[in-house]
């Protein structure tokens, strides 16, 4: 699958997304219709900076990103205050902004 079909903003009960392992290089906008949505696996994908959608997600306590191409991490960062975890194992980061600190929940 080359793009997620925009229908999936219509799973609004759903908690756990499972996306690894795909070409995907952007979430479509819908995706953030998803306010239960708790867990989402992005990893071994082709992203190369946190989808912007991701940020918009209330309700999200994990995130794995690893093994994309991501350079840096935005300032929204901050936005996602339900954060426990997050992966962004195996990417090409160089920094990590201060505003990861307004995640008190990351372990």
């Amino acid at each position: 699958i080359l793009l997620l079909p925009s229908a999936i903003g219509n799973l609004q009960s759903l908690k756990k997304l499972i996306l690894s392992g795909n070409p995907y290089i952007k979430l479509p906008p819908e995706i953030t219709r998803l306010n239960k949505l708790r867990s989402i696996r992005l990893n071994q994908n082709k992203f190369i900076e946190i989808p912007e959608e991701v940020y918009s997600l209330p309700s999200l306590r994990k995130v794995n990103l690893s093994n994309n191409k991501i350079l840096k991490i935005s300032s929204k960062i901050s936005c996602l205050v339900t954060l426990e975890s997050i992966n962004l194992s195996y990417n090409n980061l160089t920094e990590i902004p201060p505003q990861i600190g307004m995640c008190t929940c990351l372990n």
